[in-house]
């Protein structure tokens, strides 16, 4: 009887929380009507989505690959460069930002959970980056 109580207790403190987000896809597609329908279908395979709209499409030249091409080939020449971690993490935040303090536009929010994730996913500590960046993040 203890165990069954236990898991109803578990399932009672369960709760629902709503998150909003904007997302931005760039799909390869022959035209709009076509890279409305891989959107669509995109957005709809998330399994947990309640609804969503998508508010435009339009045609770009950026891929999606290069930005982050760039990125990991500027972070793997700075790590081959026997600096510190505290050092590349700097490095990489101008390489991508610039010197905020010279700088006349900060980077966004989103800019920076990007740059973010980016460093996360070549295996730096998070609390690594936020210590040392702690004055522009």
């Amino acid at each position: 009887m203890k165990k069954f109580s236990k898991i109803l207790e578990s399932i009672n403190d369960r709760r629902f929380y709503k998150i909003e987000a904007n997302i931005e896809l760039i799909v390869e597609a022959d035209n709009e009507g076509e890279a409305g329908y891989l959107g669509d279908s995109i957005l709809n395979g998330i399994e947990e989505q309640f609804t969503y709209n998508i508010i435009n499409i339009e045609e770009t030249e950026n891929r999606i690959t290069e930005s982050k091409t760039n990125f990991m080939d500027t972070a793997n020449s700075i790590k081959s460069n026997g600096k510190t971690t505290e050092e590349q993490i700097e490095l990489l935040w101008e390489a991508e930002f610039g010197n905020i303090l010279s700088s006349v536009e900060e980077p966004t929010k989103t800019d920076k959970m990007e740059w973010y994730h980016q460093m996360r996913k070549m295996g730096y500590d998070g609390i690594m980056i936020f210590n040392t960046l702690k004055d522009k993040f």
